[in-house]
């Protein structure tokens, strides 16, 4: 038995989101940590609107016609 310091002990520790914050900033994308900053373009927020609502109205021709 030697004096060596086991790997999983001699690595350095760090915090939960560490490699994914290392990685954004190497690419030189933003990091998304604190979720996406700005506002949704209104073009986005009438996509995202009319998807849900062809969704809903499917899923209920779905439900009545069974």
């Amino acid at each position: 038995m030697g004096t060596a310091v086991p790997l999983n002990i001699s690595l350095p520790r760090y915090g939960a989101y560490w490699w994914r914050d290392t990685l954004a900033a190497r690419s030189g994308l933003p990091s998304l940590a604190g979720g996406v900053s700005g506002d949704v373009p209104e073009l986005g927020q009438k996509v995202a609107l009319a998807l849900t609502i062809i969704g809903v109205v499917s899923l209920a021709a779905f439900l009545t016609l069974r």
